[in-house]
């Protein structure tokens, strides 16, 4: 006999079971940021271990995900008194440290992430930010130390579409995606 509370089981007065399949769908699967994150870091170590070496790819990940994260969290102390942890800047620290070419200096890495996130605030019309922070801060570190973009974590191609097409079904994004297509 046991007792199931919203994906907690108490099995007997001794034992304490959690149910993690009703926990990882509620914490995961229903907000897309996190989708978008985790399909992010997977693609990011699946490349990073496969085609370059995580001893290239995870300091320049880690670099960018801290950096956009204390970049974040500092502002958002400021405005509000609270410390968060943002999905949306974890989104764009993982994007910035996806795309500059392996081997980037870790401080440009840092820049450009710092660059991303601060745009948001700075760069608005109408209070809603006019580029994407991770595209905007990489444009600006491209042009101010001549960096190369390589977008190496999208390397394999089948995980690419498939993730790529889970996200863009959870985020009901398929018009953006054709009117890309069709105009690229």
């Amino acid at each position: 006999d046991s007792i199931r509370i919203k994906g907690y089981q108490l099995t007997n007065k001794y034992s304490f079971m959690v149910d993690t399949s009703s926990l990882l769908t509620e914490w995961l699967w229903k907000d897309i940021y996190k989708i978008m994150i985790v399909a992010l870091v997977f693609l990011s170590l699946f490349s990073g271990a496969v085609y370059f070496g995580l001893d290239k790819t995870l300091p320049q990940l880690i670099t960018a995900l801290v950096t956009a994260l204390i970049t974040k969290g500092v502002i958002k102390y400021f405005k509000t008194k609270k410390f968060e942890i943002s999905k949306k800047a974890a989104i764009s620290g993982l994007f910035v440290g996806n795309i500059l070419a392996v081997g980037t200096a870790l401080h440009i890495v840092a820049i450009a992430t710092f660059l991303a996130v601060i745009s948001h605030y700075i760069i608005k019309y109408k209070n809603k930010h006019i580029f994407n922070p991770a595209f905007f801060g990489l444009v600006v570190i491209a042009y101010l130390f001549s960096v190369e973009h390589a977008w190496w974590a999208a390397r394999d191609l089948i995980a690419v579409l498939l993730l790529g097409l889970y996200v863009v079904y959870r985020f009901e994004r398929f018009h953006l995606v054709l009117s890309y297509l069709i105009t690229y």
